[in-house]
């Protein structure tokens, strides 16, 4: 398991203290550790951990569980055939809650996600895309998405503002964006190199409301093709601990050789639009 996996998903919470106070003044870490290591030695097994082998990870039940980040192979139990322990995100009672560890974060407080970056079929033609996990009280199920219904085009423009220096601090797909949640807008300003003959600098993406913590996003997104006026369509969303945005709505689908909008699906990569905040 990576460094960076420990990094994101890293936080000892107050939740951490509360369950020492109540356990003998051990950390669901060390709580982890002490079943772990009775389990191996029941096994006829010596018990040693490697640096960082167990830690309290970011709560996945809830924003007050206490689940623990483990490196399977740094839990050493030397002598004890057929006991091993897997890479994951455990609860305190060392029950195995998440195993799929391969591009995997732990976002939100609230109500927290485990976000796996795939490709594939599951993007629905996208290169990639990011899918949204969330505890159901007995495991990891896809987060239901809420979507902005289009049945006729909404009567929105996309204009294209002027440029400044204003800092975007938004990834899109690899172009840098502007939000101003004052305004309700969402801007290119700098267009990845694969868009920039068809997307300009100040080009509005997303006009609506911003609501504030995770309250709902709703307003209007605009899909691009070159020679032709924006798309309007419908999407709500949701913004996840200050640097998370997603949007969701049924996205245009063009005519195959002219700007006509001949109707709107979820099966399109201008249906899920992710925003992330850079440092």
């Amino acid at each position: 398991m990576g460094k960076a996996l420990f990094a994101a998903v890293l936080l000892v919470t107050s939740a951490t203290a509360a369950f020492a106070a109540t356990s003998g003044g051990r950390t669901p870490a060390e709580a982890v550790a002490a079943l772990f290591r009775a389990k191996c030695v029941a096994a006829g097994g010596s018990f040693s951990l490697g640096e960082g082998a167990i830690v309290t990870s970011q709560p996945v039940r809830s924003e007050t569980s206490t689940d623990v980040l483990v490196d399977g192979p740094g839990v050493l139990c030397r002598g004890a055939a057929g006991w091993s322990v897997r890479s994951g995100i455990y609860s305190e009672d060392a029950r195995l809650l998440v195993d799929d560890l391969d591009g995997m974060e732990v976002v939100g407080d609230a109500r927290p996600r485990v976000v796996y970056t795939r490709s594939g079929p599951a993007c629905h033609g996208a290169k990639s895309c990011k899918i949204w996990m969330v505890w159901n009280g007995e495991k990891l199920v896809a987060e239901a998405i809420d979507y902005g219904v289009t049945k006729t085009p909404p009567a929105v423009r996309a204009p294209v503002l002027r440029p400044d220096d204003t800092a975007g601090g938004y990834d899109h797909n690899g172009s840098d964006m502007t939000i101003d949640f004052a305004a309700g807008r969402i801007v290119y300003r700098k267009p990845k190199a694969s868009i920039a003959g068809t997307i300009e600098p100040g080009q509005v993406m997303f006009v609506g409301r911003f609501g504030t913590g995770e309250s709902a996003i709703e307003g209007v997104a605009f899909t691009f093709k070159k020679g032709c006026a924006p798309a309007p369509y419908h999407v709500r969303g949701v913004r996840v601990d200050g640097w998370r945005l997603r949007l969701a709505g049924e996205a245009p689908i063009r005519e195959a050789n002219g700007c006509a909008v001949v109707g709107y699906t979820r099966e399109s990569p201008n249906a899920v639009l992710l925003f992330e905040r850079y440092e």
